[in-house]
């Protein structure tokens, strides 16, 4: 399988460019960059060239700042890398443009108190990194390449050398979070302080002791009288749910006693010209099948629904049943049917009927 080791990625004023190395050979591909578009959208549009990323990736371009700046040998003496940066960004506020606050700053010394200088903005920076992702190696300042393939090839090879053995300043990766080990000091003075609070704490609890017995005691006798309050709420709820039950049974045997009146009476009051009911037929605990005989097989249909709409309110429920078709009109009619209707009641004690697709 073929491996990237560089990915080269170089936005120019007119042009873009991506070159990956594979295997030790160089794939170069380049396009036109569209115009107004920003050094961060453009090496967006030369990343999509080619599919994957090198494991170290070069953003090359002639838009960064880059300059050489010369201080003073005496003062930049002992001065950190950091502090050296700071300092640089300082100097080339005034020609680049790009506040010390926002900067970064790349830089490489090429003499007494004499350093080559990268700059652009933090913002920018970070947006890069994310589009290089890890592999990411730094941001450096060059010329657009020549226009021919071959000499294009020379000056890659070349400016990837003069990268790698550090001979050009680097735009590199912000340093990361300091190590824990700095803070072991403070961590110690935190560990003595908390311990002292600790030791605080402690005095203060034991100070409340006496204060929280006598209390405690009170809470006692408290508690008690919850408990004994709570033991007469559970004898009292218990009453109360017997008498619950008793109010539902009397509920159920008074439905019980009402509901066939109530259907019959739902019944009598449906009009559908195309039906007529031969018997009603007990089939149960108020539970009861009607059978008839109707013209048009959709009047069937309307008759449950009637039914269902008109004895809801009465607690009862209607399932289609088989019908059959006599065949003795032109239409297949007429046909015999019937309807099983059942009082809620009834289901509730665990009576089963058929759903309306099983009856069919």
């Amino acid at each position: 399988m073929k491996t990237k080791s560089h990915t080269v990625l170089g936005v120019f004023a007119r042009s873009l460019l991506r070159a990956d190395l594979v295997d030790g050979d160089w794939t170069i591909r380049t396009a036109p960059r569209a115009t107004g578009s920003s050094v961060v959208e453009a090496f967006g549009m030369a990343i999509s060239l080619e599919g994957g990323m090198g494991s170290r990736v070069w953003l090359l371009s002639d838009e960064w700042f880059s300059q050489t700046l010369t201080l003073n040998p005496a003062q930049v003496s002992g001065l950190s890398e950091e502090q050296l940066g700071r300092a640089l960004a300082f100097e080339a506020e005034p020609f680049s443009g790009i506040p010390i606050s926002s900067a970064a700053v790349g830089f490489l010394k090429t003499g007494p108190g004499s350093f080559d200088v990268i700059a652009t903005h933090a913002e920018t920076r970070s947006r890069l990194l994310a589009l290089a992702g890890n592999g990411f190696a730094g941001i450096a300042s060059c010329q657009t390449p020549p226009d021919d393939e071959a000499s294009r090839l020379e000056w890659l090879r070349g400016t990837v050398g003069a990268l790698e053995e550090g001979e050009v300043a680097v735009l590199g990766a912000p340093k990361a979070a300091p190590s824990p080990e700095r803070f072991r000091k403070a961590a110690v003075w935190m560990a003595i302080a908390a311990l002292f609070a600790l030791g605080f704490a402690w005095w203060m609890i034991r100070s409340e002791t006496r204060s929280l017995r006598k209390t405690h005691g009170e809470f006692a006798e408290l508690s008690r009288q919850v408990t004994s309050t709570r033991q007469r709420i559970q004898a009292e709820s218990s009453q109360v749910e017997r008498l619950r039950k008793d109010l539902e049974c009397a509920t159920g045997t008074n439905a019980r006693r009402l509901a066939l009146p109530a259907m019959l009476q739902g019944l009598a009051t449906l009009k559908v010209d195309e039906v007529v009911v031969r018997t009603i037929k007990d089939n149960g605990p108020s539970s009861a099948e009607i059978s008839g005989v109707s013209l048009t097989s959709d009047a069937v249909d309307e008759l449950g629904i009637a039914m269902k709409e008109s004895l809801a309110s009465s607690g009862w429920m209607v399932f289609p049943g088989p019908r059959k078709a006599l065949r003795r009109l032109p239409n297949g009619g007429p046909w015999e049917f019937t309807l099983s209707v059942v009082h809620k009641e009834t289901q509730a004690e665990g009576v089963r009927f058929e759903d309306e697709e099983e009856m069919r």
